[in-house]
């Protein structure tokens, strides 16, 4: 065999490999958005998208500001 067809076979090689660690790499992420899933829908894991307790004070002073202007 000579030193091109080594070099053809190498970028074969090289380009299988790339294309199965993709796959791989998507399978895994896969698994894991399933594993995810069925942990939220078994309350395993909760899904909530709560108000950081920060964002809930500027809301309730915003509405006490509010207020203030209207009974004047």
């Amino acid at each position: 065999m000579g030193k091109g067809e080594m070099q053809g076979m190498n970028a074969v090689q090289m380009a299988t490999g790339v294309a199965l660690g993709g796959l791989l790499a998507l399978g895994v992420e896969l698994v894991l958005l399933l594993l995810g899933a069925a942990a939220v829908s078994r309350g395993i894991v909760k899904d909530t998208h709560n108000k950081h307790l920060s964002v809930l004070d500027f809301e309730k002073q915003e509405r006490q500001k509010e207020v203030a202007e209207l009974e004047q």
